[in-house]
């Protein structure tokens, strides 16, 4: 069972010009995730896969979604009885524990506000969200432990304990999940999606994951950021498709592929850091017969990594782009399934808009780029708020265009490359260079598995070129590989780009989700 035909008016389509066409939502005046499709599942088609999780511990769940309906519902009863009521602020700091999609559930359920949070957050950085969010309950792996295992066993048979709740007397423009950004430059800052924001992840999960009903897919990404509401819930149950989670406690190419290959899972997404450890392995150890599809977002993707996993795997990575703010905006939507080769828009591009956004690009004037020109990417907001944007989109009075920060250029055909953060941009000696396309050619050299490339201020050049770059093993750094490493990127790159200093570092300094961090000092201290 899947409920696709429930909120799209049409659900096929033969190219990306009739998707762009002819896609429309069905957006209901009253929506809510846990009762309009958990529970509905639970009534139609109770005993459907829905979640899978295991650990490294060897341990391994698998919940329908009539189970874990009635959880929720419990779940739901317990927050109650803990005050907590509609559009209450509850911190959600699980990992990847399976109690956070039973506690995300029950929080719909009561029309509270979702605040999930990365569990590699400081003290500070909690206590700072707390009070900024207005949180009213804290939800960790300690409070499961000392609060919620105790209620539970105290209610075995959760089928009968669980209690019906009333719709929550909201509005689908009210808040229902709270998000902090984790920019590589700048303070995090709150980002508020309503309760229509499922929804736009059908697009998300149904045409550029390609999950479908009776799939497993797997996204990597912690609970604690957005990436989760992409890949691990909303859109996937729409489509009818089982969410796999490995709840695992540090990171091991090796293990990501064997869990792949012994629960048979489907579809995969992750950012490109994993893909670059991924290809590293020796896939004749691992049954991946099951994998049908890949997809990556995050960061961008380089052409060179690309190639080297449909090499070893014979699948295409599916690149995507989109923020906190909102979902997915641009993606490689595969209408030609029979085609076997990987196209040019997979090996480098971040694809063609969704149809949910009306997306262009704008120089540093205003004026609107034209094919090959670079500018920043921006949603025009002037005919309605669309489905997934953020609802605290502050615009200037004089402006209806949200402008999302990133900038990239597109060809004649529509697609859509990354150049980088605005922030990010390293302005040297009149030249403006992108981080990103000096470490697609730093990443091509045979010693690299990753690198960051920076900015440091400089007397003569305003600021200058720094890499940091770690190196696979079986490689040593000294100075012969650094001069080798030199050679190799001024003859793939001008000389203006050419970074003035390579440092080799054992890891990269990365925000919680995974991305790289250019913040100031950062990769100095990494280096230190």
């Amino acid at each position: 069972m899947n409920l696709l035909q429930t909120f799209l008016v049409k659900t096929q389509f033969s190219t990306y010009e009739d998707f762009e066409k002819n896609f429309e939502l069905k957006l209901p005046d009253n929506f809510n995730f846990a009762f309009d499709v958990v529970d509905l599942y639970a009534q139609k088609s109770p005993f459907q896969r829905a979640l899978v999780w295991c650990n490294d511990a060897g341990e391994s769940k698998e919940f329908t979604f009539k189970e874990l309906s009635d959880l929720s519902k419990l779940a739901a009863d317990f927050l109650m009885q803990k005050g907590i009521g509609t559009g209450d602020v509850v911190m959600l700091s699980l990992h990847r524990r399976y109690e956070y999609w039973i506690f995300i559930l029950a929080l719909h359920r009561l029309g509270a506000v979702a605040f999930p949070v990365s569990s590699q957050l400081t003290s500070s950085d909690i206590a700072q969200r707390s009070t900024l969010g207005k949180v009213r309950l804290f939800i960790n792996q300690d409070f499961l432990k000392e609060e919620w295992e105790p209620y539970l066993q105290s209610h075995p048979d959760f089928q009968k304990s669980a209690p019906d709740h009333p719709r929550p007397n909201v509005s689908v423009n009210d808040p229902m999940l709270l998000y902090y950004t984790s920019g590589t430059e700048g303070e995090p800052k709150p980002v508020i999606h309503n309760w229509l924001y499922p929804l736009a992840h059908i697009i998300t999960a149904k045409y550029w994951q390609k999950t479908y009903e009776g799939g497993l897919h797997y996204s990597v990404a912690e609970t604690g950021w957005a990436k989760a509401s992409w890949g691990k819930i909303y859109g996937q149950w729409i489509c009818g498709a089982a969410v796999f989670v490995y709840d695992r406690q540090g990171f091991n190419p090796q293990s990501i592929l064997q869990k792949i290959s012994d629960y048979g899972v489907n579809t995969f997404c992750a950012p490109p850091v994993i893909y670059r450890y991924l290809v590293e392995q020796d896939f004749s150890k691992y049954n991946l017969k099951n994998l049908k599809h890949c997809c990556s977002a995050g960061e961008a993707l380089d052409s060179s990594l690309a190639q080297k996993f449909y090499e070893k795997s014979g699948l295409k990575i599916f690149e995507g782009y989109g923020q906190t703010e909102t979902a997915l905006l641009c993606a490689n939507f595969d209408f030609d399934e029979n085609s076997s080769a990987p196209s040019k828009a997979c090996l480098h591009s971040l694809g063609k808009p969704s149809p949910l956004y009306k997306i262009s690009l704008v120089d540093s004037k205003g004026k609107k780029c034209g094919p090959k020109q670079n500018g920043e990417i921006v949603i025009d907001l002037s005919k309605n708020h669309p489905v997934g944007l953020f609802t605290n989109c502050n615009l200037p009075a004089d402006s209806k265009l949200y402008h999302t920060g990133d900038l990239a250029y597109y060809d004649s055909e529509g697609y859509f490359y990354f150049i980088g953060r605005k922030d990010d941009i390293i302005k040297s000696a009149g030249f403006r260079i992108s981080p990103h396309e000096v470490e697609a050619v730093i990443n091509r050299h045979p010693a690299v598995l990753e690198s960051a490339v920076y900015r440091k201020a400089d007397p003569k050049r305003g600021q200058i070129v720094i890499a940091c770059v770690v190196l696979k093993d079986g490689f040593t750094a000294d100075k012969k590989l650094e001069q080798d490493l030199s050679d190799f990127i001024r003859q793939n790159t001008a000389l203006y780009k050419c970074p003035r200093k390579i440092e080799f570092v054992k890891e990269l300094a990365k925000t919680y989700n995974g991305k790289i961090f250019r913040g100031k000092k950062s990769q100095e201290r990494n280096v230190e």
